[in-house]
């Protein structure tokens, strides 16, 4: 079962995202250190990504992701800005759902995310 890093400050958040997401195995960082840090550790599948967050801007998060790992990501944030969304994608993003979302279409991109990252991996093999 493919692992998903959900990176929020905000614990009800994260409980929604957790229900939202099953049956995908979930692990939780609630800063940008920690998400590096699991990205480095865990190796999850995908990175579920708030914009902000208590110790850095999301979008350089994603940088620094996109430096370590192909990981990929979905940002999930309230700022819906189109500039945010240009800059996530120019940064390695794959796709950015604006909170609030819809159950049905989060669980839809997140495994369109995770089939583009797995086809791409059997192409490089």
């Amino acid at each position: 079962m493919p692992t998903i890093l959900i990176v929020d400050d905000d614990r009800s958040m994260v409980r929604l995202l957790e229900l939202a997401l099953a049956p995908y195995r979930t692990i939780y960082a609630p800063d940008g250190l920690s998400a590096l840090s699991q990205v480095d550790t865990a190796q999850p599948d995908l990175v579920m990504l708030d914009l902000m967050l208590p110790d850095s801007d999301g979008l350089v998060l994603i940088a620094a992701i996109r430096r370590a790992s192909e990981v990929p990501i979905i940002v999930l944030s309230a700022r819906d800005d189109e500039v945010d969304r240009a800059l996530a994608r120019r940064l390695g993003a794959a796709d950015f759902i604006r909170k609030p979302f819809r159950v049905m279409n989060l669980r839809t991109r997140v495994q369109a995310a995770l089939n583009a990252a797995r086809r791409s991996k059997e192409q490089n093999v």
